[in-house]
Order: structure tokens, then C-alpha cells, then sequence
């Protein structure tokens, strides 16, 4: 069988029904089940205390949804403002203040400085000379800026050629 019922029990009922006395001197005597039409169906019964709960029925599931629906109403409505003030920031139909109109004129200006430093090519890679390095480019470069003047005021004037008592 499919549902794994044994084939022997195929069409009898598989609740276990309780045998007939067969003793007369049972107390419980088996009842005949009762009857659809015989007996209506038990009316439910209102206690007084359900009906006073119903009167505060406002209080308990009403207010909590109006606040609900008012705290929605409330998050929906700024999430929307914002968006929409996103949105015209974007496309410039914002007015700006003075003061932002300054900070931006000032960006801008910054901005085209920037540029024009880079492209001058400026290199960001370049080694920092430490100041001794410096004064020795400075007397390196005075010596030789120098040197072709020494040479021509001594030919000119033979004081390295001439020997003097």
C-alpha cells in the first residue's frame, strides 16, 4: 500500500474502538452516539468581564494604530523631504547663501591654483635637500661663477706669473 498502512487493515477504521462489555455487571453502560439533530449546538456564553474589556477596546488596539499610522505618516513624510532636497540640490534649483557662495568662489579659485601646479609638471617624488647640501651647491656654484674672473685679473695683472723679492 502507498501510505504504509498494512493491506489486512485497508478499509477499517484505525481507531481502536473498546470492546462491548459483555458482563451485566458494568456500571458504565455503553450510550448509543449521540445524534446531529437531537441537540443544537451550546451558545457561547459572554461573561460581564469580556463585555467591560470591549469597552476599552479603543484604548487597547485603537490608539496604538493611530499612533502608528501618525509615526508613519511622520518618517515617510521627512524621508521624502530629504530626497526631494537631494534632488534640487542636484539640478541647482537650491538657493545658496552668501556665505556658501563665498566658500565656493574660494574652492574654485583653490582648485585652479592646484591645477596650475600640476600642470607645470610638479613632480611629488622628489628628494628634500637637507641645508648643508644646499650651502655647498651655493659655494660650489660661487667658486665657479668666480673662477674665470681670478684667472682674468691674474693674467692681467701677473701677480701669478711675476716672482716679487
Amino acid at each position: 500500500n502507498k501510505c504504509g498502512i498494512p493491506s489486512r487493515h485497508v478499509g477499517q477504521s484505525l481507531i481502536r474502538r473498546r470492546p462491548a462489555s459483555t458482563s451485566a455487571s458494568s456500571n458504565s453502560p455503553v450510550a448509543p452516539p449521540p445524534t446531529a439533530a437531537a441537540t443544537p449546538p451550546p451558545q457561547p456564553v459572554i461573561k460581564k468581564q469580556e463585555q467591560v474589556n470591549n469597552n476599552n477596546l479603543l484604548f487597547t488596539v485603537g490608539a496604538p494604530f493611530v499612533l502608528f499610522s501618525v509615526l508613519a505618516m511622520w518618517v515617510v513624510s521627512n524621508a521624502m523631504e530629504g530626497r526631494i532636497k537631494e534632488m534640487e540640490t542636484s539640478k541647482g534649483k537650491v538657493s545658496k547663501s552668501l556665505r556658501q557662495v563665498a566658500v565656493e568662489a574660494e574652492h574654485e579659485d583653490m582648485m585652479e591654483r592646484l591645477n596650475k601646479i600640476v600642470d607645470q609638471d610638479f613632480d611629488n617624488t622628489k628628494r628634500i635637500k637637507r641645508p648643508h647640501e644646499i650651502l655647498e651647491e651655493r659655494r660650489l656654484e660661487r667658486e665657479k661663477r668666480n673662477a674665470w674672473h681670478r684667472r682674468l685679473y691674474r693674467s692681467i695683472m701677473g701677480e701669478g706669473n711675476s716672482s716679487q723679492p
